[in-house]
């Protein structure tokens, strides 16, 4: 689970998450279906692992590990528009 900033502004802190002891190994499944696998377990992987991606031509999964208290970015708070999203913290009243 990845925090999102919606839980503490909006929920007063009530999160929700599934967590499994095993996970399946994502990059394996996704070539197991005939797409290209990526994965990044560190921040500096992310931007060649993107562009990787990007640039690969058909069926590509992303697994992005990210800190489980990690602010997740960019939402929208409850009854917004898509033109109201917050994009970092500078953008939280």
């Amino acid at each position: 689970m990845a925090r999102m900033i919606g839980a503490d502004m909006f929920f007063e802190g009530n999160y929700s998450a599934s967590y499994f002891e095993v996970l399946p190994d994502f990059v394996m499944l996704a070539e197991s279906f005939g797409a290209k696998g990526l994965k990044v377990d560190r921040p500096d992987q992310l931007e060649a692992t993107l562009k990787e991606g990007l640039s690969t031509e058909g069926v590509v999964l992303m697994e992005i590990m990210v800190d489980c208290e990690e602010l997740v970015y960019p939402m929208i708070a409850p009854g917004g528009a898509m033109n109201d999203m917050i994009l970092g913290v500078s953008d939280v009243a």
